[in-house]
């Protein structure tokens, strides 16, 4: 088995760099951050550095610093699933002997790869893997 395409997607709503440092200055967790991570987080989100927009699956950034883990496993819950099979949507099961699936950002069961593969209509997949 090759590796012969990548899919992905991205959640829909995006924030440039300037309001994600503004939502950033606000939230309550920028308070316990010292001066240095100040410093830091202000180049990453101020610095020319060839980002120009983030994607978020929130509908506003003050969500983004609700970071409980209940509020985590919703957001996962409610967007994986649907990016997942939108990028797996762009193939037909034909095309498809494997589905991997990787993330660093939550956990379903049964797993996002296997969502991801039925979503999109694979009937079956040689396998179907999560890489973490």
């Amino acid at each position: 088995m090759y590796l012969t395409g990548l899919a992905t997607a991205v959640p829909s709503p995006s924030f440039t760099q300037p309001e994600c440092w503004a939502a950033l200055q606000n939230a309550p967790q920028f308070a316990q951050l010292n001066a240095r991570s100040h410093a830091v987080i202000r180049k990453v989100l101020s610095g020319g550095n060839g980002i120009v927009t983030r994607h978020l699956a929130v509908d506003n950034l003050a969500d983004a610093f609700v970071l409980t883990p209940d509020a985590l496993h919703a957001r996962f819950t409610q967007h994986a699933p649907a990016l997942a099979t939108h990028a797996a949507a762009r193939l037909t099961s034909a095309q498809v002997d494997a589905v991997i699936t990787s993330t660093c950002t939550g956990y379903l069961c049964p797993g996002l790869t296997r969502k991801a593969s039925f979503g999109a209509g694979f009937s079956c997949c040689g396998a179907l893997l999560k890489v973490n």
